[in-house]
């Protein structure tokens, strides 16, 4: 665990220079954390009373309802914000000691210096409950509340989702799955950092301009997400005289094959507008799969 770490690698605690204490902290309930503060803090080398205590705690629990609800009413701020301008938004879902600069290495800045709103999976994860069954076992606050924001995610076309996952914190290996799952079974992009493997901004920066790159040209090319309608209500679907109709025997065909690189052409002459999202490619190019190269 990260506590682990601070206490074998930093000099002044191993040297025995500064105590360290990391005991195990239940916010299952006011009582629950109360007894185990008072456990640890209530002793003679403290000299803290069980009221003072109890007391810390109440306060402590309303303050963190409080903030709470300025979270999610913030969320609903910046939601209005990007319907009321047009701007696009992303949720940036990861734990709360991503919000340490020297952590994300600034990628929230680097997200809106390209005019995108952020906002966290905690301001947007009560508008909307996971949709169950889930791929995995579901036993964690944090687990949930991501799953509940990809799920709001996919409700809306002005926001796509970035997950910070450090695999530093084993039980988070288990959400990329069941967050990718979410996301492109309703045919949006999934995109995951994994922060322990970057230490500068140039990783990150290409994967993030990539996803803005693909986002842009499925709207160019007036992408409709036929993931989650029955093959009887493909003909309702589009919204434009140029997209295809998608037969049943194509869709279940799409879903399932990878494009390879020649397919490009058919797109465009520009490399740039290349960008390799398989499920972006394969949604546009049903006529052609007779005359494409497949792996």
């Amino acid at each position: 665990s990260y506590a682990e770490n601070i206490k074998n690698n930093v000099d002044e605690i191993t040297s025995g220079q500064v105590k360290f204490l990391n005991p195990f902290m239940a916010f299952t309930n006011e009582d629950t954390l109360s007894s185990q503060l008072i456990k640890v803090f209530g002793s003679s080398e403290f000299g803290i009373s069980e009221a003072e205590i109890r007391d810390a705690v109440s306060e402590g629990w309303k303050e963190l309802a409080v903030v709470r609800m300025e979270m999610q009413k913030k969320g609903e701020e910046v939601l209005k914000y990007m319907e009321e301008t047009g701007k696009r938004g992303i949720v940036l879902a990861g734990r709360p000691y991503h919000v340490d600069p020297e952590i994300n290495h600034g990628i929230p800045e680097l997200i809106t210096s390209y005019g995108i709103a952020v906002l966290t999976e905690d301001s947007v994860s009560h508008l909307h409950q996971p949709e169950r069954p889930l791929i995995v076992m579901d036993q964690w606050m944090y687990h949930s509340r991501l799953y509940a924001a990809a799920n709001f995610v996919k409700t809306r076309d002005d926001l796509d989702l970035i997950q910070l996952n450090s695999f530093g914190c084993g039980l988070d290996a288990v959400t990329t799955d069941q967050v990718n799952d979410i996301l492109t079974r309703s045919g949006k992009i999934y995109t995951c950092l994994k922060i322990d493997e970057v230490n500068n901004l140039g990783a990150a920066r290409i994967r993030i301009r990539s996803l803005i790159s693909a986002v842009n040209s499925r709207k160019e090319q007036n992408f409709i997400d036929r993931c989650n309608l029955s093959a009887d209500d493909f003909d309702k679907c589009s919204g434009s005289e140029t997209a295809s109709k998608f037969t049943k025997k194509q869709r279940q065909h799409t879903r399932s094959v990878w494009i390879n690189i020649f397919i490009r052409f058919f797109l465009s002459d520009r490399p740039s507008d290349c960008i390799h999202h398989n499920i972006l490619l394969t949604y546009h190019l049903p006529e052609f799969c007779d005359l494409c190269i497949f792996t």
